[in-house]
């Protein structure tokens, strides 16, 4: 049987005993959280290589926008397409391009976070940087690797230019603790 306090007991049992203080999360847990819908995301990609999600959140955390790497629909998902690198590389979809194409028609990404698997290439971050994210969440990424350094080096100064801000989390931040 309710007695209308249970709420009260159950705040007092874990030593919150202010009734009006309000309660939240920290910027930590949503992060974990949220790039863990990245992840999860990212898992529906077809490309056999490399599975990237991501997940562009708006400012007040009510709505979401999903997407991973992948064809436009027009572009079939064959084997024989998903095997090619070469066609791989002429019509992939970044997950970050299409998490942001997803979102434009019923959400606006005006100071909005986007998280990522796979830290953005210079031509998904200069969309970022022109739809008005205010915050990437993404991996730390190695600026000597061959085929995507220099792109991730210019991401970075482009979206630092543009007041883009950039988190690193740490394995720590991404897990319960």
């Amino acid at each position: 049987m309710s007695t209308g306090n249970d709420c009260t007991l159950n705040e007092q049992r874990l030593g919150r005993v202010r009734p009006l203080e309000v309660v939240s999360h920290r910027q930590t847990d949503w992060d974990r959280a949220f790039y863990g819908v990245a992840i999860e995301v990212g898992r529906l990609s077809k490309d056999p290589r490399r599975k990237v999600g991501a997940v562009v959140v708006a400012p007040d955390r009510r709505q979401m926008s999903p997407g991973y790497n992948g064809f436009p629909p027009e572009v079939p998902d064959t084997a024989q397409n998903l095997l090619s690198r070469d066609f791989c590389r002429k019509h992939m979809v970044h997950a970050e391009m299409n998490c942001m194409k997803q979102a434009a028609p019923t959400m606006l990404l005006q100071d909005a976070t986007i998280y990522v698997t796979r830290f953005p290439c210079r031509e998904c971050a200069e969309k970022i940087r022109a739809v008005g994210i205010a915050r990437v969440v993404a991996p730390l990424p190695d600026l000597t690797h061959p085929r995507w350094g220099m792109s991730w080096a210019a991401s970075i100064t482009l979206l630092d230019a543009a007041g883009v801000r950039i988190h690193f989390p740490t394995a720590e931040e991404m897990h319960d603790g």
